[in-house]
């Protein structure tokens, strides 16, 4: 009887401290859209005239300020990315309507969902689009969101293709439990070989322990004719690689 009442006290236990993280999840994934006050880290850069899509590994820390429309930026990032977000220092910016925003004299629009914000420089035909994750408890990020490296499990990719023109390229992914999905794709490109990494994403304090695999396509499109090698990066360090024959 007395291992029953132990047993007891112990689900209750872990259900009260289950629903305190269910709260404050929740509590930071329900801010007001406008609530750009606070740091936020510079996850990802996409767009461009050459499609950039790269991540900065949170090296470059942005802090709006809605009180004196100042945008302080960190930017510690010492690599040769092509873009990099704003330099380290102090930038004017204002809001307008519900999504517009202008930094530094520059134009655009923000979206943000829950703790996941979205910068559009507002440039039409090769702009930059800036995907940013909030930081709470004093600059620690998220412990609620997190990336990890996935494991390809299968892919289709065409022994052919055509210059200029889209060659899609399925990906199945393994994520580790129910709170994982899609992240983003990391390319690298090195002559005629372009290297891809597939990033999970796992939003959530709370996840089901069962393993999922997750559909995904990257779109190549390649400028060259010629032979194109695509090496899709595996966590364990070895690589999936395939060949594409490119015509006009």
């Amino acid at each position: 009887m007395r291992n029953f009442i132990l047993l007891q006290l112990l689900a209750i236990f872990l259900i009260l401290g289950s629903c305190t993280k269910k709260e404050i999840t929740e509590e930071i994934a329900n801010q007001p859209p406008t609530s750009l006050n606070g740091d936020w880290t510079l996850t990802k850069i996409t767009g461009g005239f050459a499609g950039v899509n790269m991540n900065l590994g949170g090296t470059v820390i942005y802090n709006f300020n809605t009180t004196t429309n100042q945008l302080t930026v960190n930017n510690n990032y010492v690599g040769t990315a092509p873009v990099k977000g704003l330099p380290t220092g102090s930038y004017p910016f204002t809001l307008s309507g519900t999504s517009g925003i202008n930094i530094n004299s520059s134009g655009g629009s923000y979206s943000i969902t829950g703790n996941t914000m979205f910068i559009d420089d507002g440039v039409v035909a090769d702009g930059f689009g800036y995907t940013f994750e909030r930081l709470i408890d004093n600059g620690n990020p998220d412990p609620c969101i997190n990336f990890s490296h996935a494991t390809v499990l299968t892919t289709t990719v065409p022994t052919t293709g055509i210059v200029n023109n889209v060659v899609e390229i399925p990906l199945t992914f393994l994520v580790n439990n129910g709170c994982g999905g899609f992240g983003n794709i990391i390319q690298t490109n090195v002559g005629n070989t372009k290297t891809l990494s597939i990033n999970a994403k796992y939003s959530g304090c709370i996840c089901t322990l069962a393993m999922n695999a997750i559909k995904t396509t990257f779109n190549f499109i390649p400028t060259i004719v010629g032979l194109q090698i695509i090496k899709i990066a595996q966590p364990d360090g070895s690589f999936l690689t395939y060949n594409i024959n490119v015509t006009n």
